[in-house]
């Protein structure tokens, strides 16, 4: 896994993540020449340029904010991946509130942040602030973060927790000991590949509500990435949340086109893990 080397000192010197807010690390333990650890300069800011946003659903408290900004309580925001046509291997990434399934259904409606980048992919991943025309020319990626009504409960621990995902006429495994409560898989767009999500059931009762040290703050998840054709598992994922619950990130990863996938490691959306699952193929 490499990290983004974009402005290191800024970086450095910006707390992205308070120590008390919720956040995840993630480890690749397989495909790591296909997965990236990206930190941007500054979080990303809402359409008027104002205020720091977050991801959010209905079940969380809107608005996880950094100090000195005011939250955003009315939108869920989503990353924006777009291919450049003329530096092949950029990736360029932008957020907006809407999960955009239909890349033509891009319209003036769409509230977008105002930051813009560019990921060139391969050994360091670096990123650079995009010109407004290198943007509005890059081709968007249909993104999508509908995940299917979970198939498990995981109370109490029973048989149901040892049985494998079935989709596509296959069974897929999932590696941590429970599965994710409500987000369990995430297929891609074209059902190629699929996503499962499990954790360890610890950290309960720490929320973004409530992220205190009383409770038992600490959990641990797994993402597994799968080929569907073949059942083959390409990448996989695992890491420790701190100040929620161990499974909570998972309602935030998306893929994007046919090849990325995106996983938040703080509700600011930054920083984040981005996969290549081509590339996890190609690496082998």
């Amino acid at each position: 896994m490499r990290l983004s080397n974009y402005l290191l000192g800024a970086i450095l010197a910006i707390p992205l993540v308070a120590a008390s807010d919720p956040h995840a690390t993630a480890k690749v333990v397989q495909g790591k020449n296909a997965c990236y650890e990206i930190r941007l300069p500054k979080c990303w800011h809402d359409s008027d340029g104002r205020y720091c946003i977050s991801y959010q659903s209905q079940d969380l408290r809107p608005g996880l904010h950094l100090p000195g900004t005011e939250p955003v309580d009315s939108e869920q925001y989503f990353y924006e991946l777009r291919a450049s046509e003329n530096q092949p291997g950029t990736i360029l990434l932008g957020s907006h509130h809407e999960e955009l399934t239909d890349p033509h259904s891009v319209t003036k409606t769409i509230r977008e942040s105002p930051e813009h980048y560019a990921i060139m992919l391969g050994k360091t991943a670096p990123v650079r602030p995009t010109t407004d025309s290198e943007w509005n020319n890059a081709h968007p990626l249909p993104s999508f973060a509908s995940s299917p009504d979970a198939t498990y409960n995981d109370e109490p621990y029973n048989e149901s927790q040892r049985r494998p995902y079935i989709y596509g006429g296959r069974s897929f495994a999932k590696s941590g000991l429970l599965w994710a409560r409500q987000y369990q898989s995430l297929p891609s767009s074209d059902s190629r590949y699929l996503a499962l999500n499990s954790w360890d059931g610890k950290g309960r009762g720490a929320t973004d509500w409530w992220p205190t040290p009383s409770f038992d703050n600490t959990g641990r998840y797994w993402i597994d990435l799968y080929e569907v054709a073949t059942g083959t598992r390409v990448i996989a994922i695992t890491g420790r949340t701190r100040y929620v619950e161990g499974d909570h990130f998972l309602e935030g990863e998306q893929w994007s086109g046919k090849r990325y996938f995106i996983f938040p490691l703080s509700k600011t959306l930054n920083p984040f893990l981005l996969c290549d699952v081509y590339a996890a193929k190609t690496h082998k």
